[in-house]
C-alpha cells in the first residue's frame, strides 16, 4: 500500500503548526509546485545496462493522490500529485521494460499525468488493472 496524503498526516502537520514548514520541514508540498508521486518510473536508459529489468509493480494499492477539490487526498492538499510519475531526466534510449500488474487505485487518485513528464513512455499493463477500460496493453 502506498499512500500519498491522509487525514492522519494532515492532522500531524496541523498539530506541528508553522514549524512544519520551517527547516527541517516535515510538511510535504510546503512550497508551490511541489507534488507527491507514488512511484517514479524511469522511461529511458543509456543502453549499456543489458541485464537491467526495468520497474515492475505487482499487487500494489495506491490512495491519497486524489484530484477532486473535495477530496481528502493529496491533490486537494498538494495539487498535481499522481500515482505514477515518469521523469524526463537522463533521456538516452527508449525503454519499454516498465510493467504493472494487479494495481488497485483505491480512491479518486490521479493515475498518471504525462503533461509534466516524459510523453514518450511505455508502461505495460499486464492484466488491465491500471487502464480505465480494463484492457491489458501499453
Amino acid at each position: 500500500v502506498i499512500i500519498g496524503s491522509s487525514s492522519v498526516y494532515r492532522n500531524f502537520v496541523e498539530s506541528v503548526g508553522a514549524a512544519a514548514y520551517q527547516w527541517p520541514k516535515v510538511a510535504l508540498c510546503a512550497s508551490a509546485g511541489e507534488t507527491l508521486a507514488g512511484v517514479r518510473l524511469d522511461s529511458f536508459h543509456d543502453g549499456h545496462l543489458f541485464g537491467a529489468t526495468g520497474t515492475s509493480l505487482v499487487n500494489v494499492t495506491f490512495s491519497g493522490f486524489g484530484s477532486s477539490s473535495s477530496s481528502s487526498s493529496a491533490s486537494a492538499y498538494c495539487p498535481g500529485s499522481t500515482v505514477l510519475h515518469v521523469n524526463s531526466d537522463g533521456i538516452m534510449y527508449f525503454d519499454t521494460r516498465n510493467r504493472i500488474e494487479q494495481v488497485v487505485v483505491g480512491d479518486d487518485s490521479t493515475k498518471i499525468d504525462l503533461c509534466n513528464s516524459e510523453p514518450q513512455v511505455a508502461i505495460r499493463d499486464i492484466d488491465g488493472s491500471f487502464s480505465d477500460g480494463g484492457t491489458p496493453g501499453f
